[in-house]
This record gives structure tokens, sequence and C-alpha cells, in this order.
């Protein structure tokens, strides 16, 4: 465990910035709506989504854009390359206090990505606010809580009443469980909502995987559908209205069940209720899996292997859903992705002494810290970074 004073200003901040590419498509996917007349951006960084705003040309359209931002010298700055532009209001304050002192004013479109920041690196009255903020709406509020969760409660409120959000948040809403209190909430206040993953990290520098979540208010319910897109470059010619939306059930639960078709969750109920089934809990242990804090470091391919001689340190990987391509998976599928030139091997440095590893092994290590893989969160708090 790293201690907070341990921890870099980026972290603590949870200031991971957004690529331009990535918000223009999520300003683009309104830049048509001419009812949007006011726009908020809770925690703005370094104004990647003004600066769509403006690319966009949507900026002519609104009253007033009013953005948010903790950090005095991103605010200074922002001032300084929006001075001529007098529909943008920079606020250099802490959201959840903006909120607590403004919440009666509605905006037509939210949008932005909200500081990822554990419980316990926030200072005491960030707690305060945000626990506030959670317990008005009914909903838990303790220690595993991030505040993005607090954002994204904080701003479905800030909607008017035909508002539009668009967030990018980690994926891990669609299951954690300290999640489930907000899935419920936003199912419960919102008409629409669309999910956009990807299949490679958008943020490879903190191995978080991300969607770009998408709500709507409105009277007729929809329901939510999820959009899966490989890579940042797929946003160029993607289409959201590819997938219709599926109903949405209002109670707590995960919603990795919307990634299947109505059809497909018919198939999965009826094998569920065969007994010619059975659960795989009966038959084996599941259990969280390894934490490699930089999978493309530690998941290699067969070149890697002969080429640093691993072959005595590593196991065999799955390393991806779309490696295993039926229910069954067998020692030929493996092999087959490991002909393939697919990552599937894990590598596992031994519990011995530095010094005792072959020179091959020391070669590997050299080259992780030689590209700095060693200064990833989950790799420097370890007391040898590269033992999983």
């Amino acid at each position: 465990m790293k201690l907070k004073e341990n921890n870099s200003a980026q972290k603590l901040r949870g200031a991971y910035y957004t690529p331009l590419p990535l918000a223009e498509m999520m300003v683009k996917l309104f830049s048509s709506d001419e009812s949007i007349k006011t726009v908020l951006e809770p925690s703005c960084g370094d104004g990647v989504f003004i600066d769509a705003l403006d690319d966009m040309k949507m900026l002519e359209q609104l009253n007033d854009a009013t953005a948010i931002e903790i950090e005095q010298d991103e605010v200074e700055k922002l001032k300084h390359r929006f001075a001529n532009s007098k529909k943008i209001e920079i606020i250099n304050r802490d959201f959840f206090d903006y909120y607590e002192n403004t919440y009666e004013k509605k905006f037509d479109l939210i949008l932005g990505n909200p500081p990822y920041i554990r419980y316990q690196y926030l200072e005491e009255n960030q707690r305060i606010l945000m626990s506030e903020i959670l317990v008005s709406q009914g909903m838990k509020s303790n220690r595993l809580v991030n505040t993005w969760v607090g954002f994204m409660v904080a701003c479905v409120n800030l909607l008017s009443d035909n508002g539009k959000i668009a967030f990018v948040i980690p994926a891990e809403i669609l299951q954690v469980a300290y999640a489930e209190d907000l899935r419920l909430f936003l199912a419960n206040h919102l008409s629409k909502i669309t999910l956009i993953t990807f299949e490679e990290l958008v943020f490879p520098d903190i191995e978080q995987e991300i969607v770009v979540f998408i709500g709507e208010k409105g009277t007729e319910e929809k329901g939510i559908r999820i959009i899966e897109l490989n890579n940042l470059d797929d946003l160029n010619d993607f289409d959201i209205d590819t997938n219709g939306f599926q109903k949405l059930q209002h109670v707590h639960e995960k919603w990795t069940k919307y990634f299947t078709n109505n059809q497909e969750n018919e198939l999965i109920s009826k094998i569920r209720k065969d007994n010619r089934f059975q659960m795989l809990s009966d038959t084996a242990l599941i259990n969280v899996g390894i934490t490699t804090g930089n999978n493309k470091y530690f998941s290699v391919n067969d070149k890697l292997v002969k080429q640093y001689e691993l072959e005595k340190v590593v196991r065999p990987l799955i390393g991806r859903s779309a490696h295993a391509h039926s229910v069954y998976f067998n020692e030929e599928d493996w092999k087959e992705n490991v002909n393939a030139g697919k990552a599937a091997y894990l590598i596992d440095f031994p519990e011995v002494e530095y010094e005792k590893y072959p020179d091959k092994h020391k070669e590997y290590i050299h080259l992780g810290e030689a590209n700095g893989e060693n200064e990833g969160y989950k790799c420097s708090i370890r007391d040898r970074w590269y033992r999983i």
C-alpha cells in the first residue's frame, strides 16, 4: 500500500485528461441539438471539452457555458485562453462545494471527465459533501465510493427537464458493488442511457478501462443500449444508432447483461433452467484473478518468450475474452492463440533474490524500467515492481 503523502499529485487529483478526439465526438453527438442553450463542465482540467465545443462551433448557439476547476493554475490558463469569450464562465472551486450552493441552476448539457479519486484520498470536507449528495438521493455512502459517483449524481440533479449528460467514466460502473445504488439511480432518473465501450485502453498510463456514458432525461423511457468499439480510431465513422435500446430493470443489478440482446438473454434464461447444464462453481473455484498493473508488459507472445528466455517463468494465459472462441477452451485452443502471435503467456517472475535471475530475465526487467513500465501506479507500490 502506498500512503497518501507518497502518491503523485496527478493520482490524488484523479487528473487524467481526455483525448481531444474523444471530447469532440462527445460534443458532436449534441452539436445539432438547437434546444441546448446552457452547458456545464464540472471538472474542466485543461479545457479540452471547451475546446471541443469551440471546434464543433457549438459555442455559437449557447447562451452560456460554465466550467469549474479546483486547480487554480489550470483556471488561470483557461481564463487567458478564453479571455475574448463572453459566453464562458470559468470558476475556480471544488465542484461539490459549487453544487451545494448552486443546485437550483439547471443545465441542458453537462459533459466532461470527472476525477477518479478514492475515498481515502479526499479531504474531510469533500467526503462530507459527497456523502450528503449521495444520502440525499437515498444512496449509501461508504469508504469504497469513488468521486466520479458523486459527480454523476450531482450532475444528473443539475439537468434541465430534457437535459443530457455525457461523461467519461470507469467501466466498473457496469458491475462493481459500490456503484450498485448509482445504477439504480440512473435508471430511475434518465429515460435513455447509452454506453460506448472500447476494447483498447483509452488511458494506458493508468490501466483504467473507461466507457462513455450518455444519458438523457425525458418523458418517454427508452432504456439502455451498448455500443462496442475497438479504439479511438473507430470514433471517425461509428453510428450511435447502430444498436436499439433494451428495457432497463429498475432494480439493483449489473449492467453487463445488456451486452447481449433480448434473443440472447432469452436463450441464457432457458439454459439456466435446463438441468442438462450445471454451474461452473460446482466444478471449479472462481476467484479474483491476477492484477498485473501493466498487461502489455506482463502479457507476452511466443516471440518475446523466446527472445528473453522466459519459458520457465510464464503461465498459459487467456488474455482477453476474445481469445476464447467458444464455451470450450482446451490446450489446442491455447496453442492456436500462441501460433497466432497473441499474448498467450503471463510472466510470473519467481520470489527469489534478483541476483539469481538469469541475465535475459534481468534484460527484460531493465527494458521495462527504461520504458517507464515500473512507474505505473500498481507497479510502483510493490516492493518489487516486476512481480505480479
